[in-house]
């Protein structure tokens, strides 16, 4: 039986991006790889933390996403809690039907 793939996203503030990218790097995910991008958030005033944000509406955040067998995500988020226990940390997983490199 062929393992399961799903993407896992995960979302933190930008002040705590590469505390995530040294877990990411260091766990399951280092070998396969995963990408890192900035990001713009929209939503509850109660997420905005700085003076700034407040002002623009806007949380400041950085996108974690990465390709992974679906057995390795509970272990990366158990991780990233236990290491990083902040809030504006979120995540969501969706399945990959398939992945591939096109060379």
């Amino acid at each position: 039986m062929a393992k399961s793939l799903c993407k896992l996203t995960i979302v933190c503030p930008r002040s705590i991006r590469r505390h995530v990218r040294d877990i990411l790097l260091e766990g399951p995910a280092g070998g396969s790889g995963f990408s890192e991008i900035s990001i713009l958030g929209h939503g509850q005033p109660s997420a905005l933390t700085s003076a700034s944000e407040k002002v623009s509406g806007m949380a400041e955040n950085s996108m974690f996403q990465l390709v992974l067998n679906e057995g390795n995500v509970a272990q990366i988020l158990d991780e990233v809690q236990a290491k990083l226990n902040r809030p504006g940390l979120s995540y969501w997983t969706e399945p990959v039907l398939e992945f591939g490199i096109l060379s």
